[in-house]
């Protein structure tokens, strides 16, 4: 694949990607860092993307091996040396122009599942993620995640009692 190709298919799907790389990091500057990183790796490997193919969905399945080995960077720096938390700068969401409560009720309610999402474990979040936010189908999660098809179903299955399990937690009964 040429460099030319190349940037058709970031010009198409690189939104998409940067709102999963967001999505998966719950952290804007974690998931610029995730972003330019997934699209270095993608540019180098540009032969192996088929664009006939879903081309998405392989340069998704680079940020998620990205993210694992990011993650484990985290975790043996911590190990050596543990810090504090600190306070994420979470990305400003669009507030809904059709009244004050209903745009209060949706920031509550995203706050709700993003907390809920940071303590699920990645081998549900990423399934889950690609299904409800990226709307991919069971076979394409697999291919992604290189998992068998019933593995993802029963991933998507734990995912979603988790996030039931954490709203009732919080005692949260929100509308839909």
């Amino acid at each position: 694949m040429d460099r030319d190709t190349f940037e058709q298919i970031m010009n198409i799907h690189g939104k998409n990607i940067y709102g999963f790389c967001c999505s998966l990091t719950m952290n804007k500057d974690l998931a610029e860092d995730l972003y330019q990183e997934t699209m270095l790796k993608a540019f180098e490997v540009k032969d192996r993307i088929n664009e006939k193919e879903n081309p998405q969905s392989f340069i998704i399945s680079i940020a998620i091996g990205k993210w694992r080995n990011m993650k484990r960077k985290e975790g043996r720096r911590n190990r050596i040396t543990p810090f504090a938390e600190y306070d994420e700068n979470k990305e400003a969401y669009g507030q809904s122009s059709e009244s004050l409560d209903k745009g209060l009720l949706e920031k509550e309610q995203r706050e709700i599942l993003d907390k809920i999402f940071c303590e699920m474990d990645e081998k549900y979040k990423i399934p889950m993620l690609l299904y409800y936010k990226e709307r991919y189908d069971l076979e394409t999660i697999a291919k992604v995640c290189k998992k068998p098809k019933g593995t993802i179903k029963s991933r998507l299955h734990k995912g979603r009692e988790i996030v039931r399990e954490g709203l009732r937690k919080r005692r949260y009964y929100g509308e839909g």
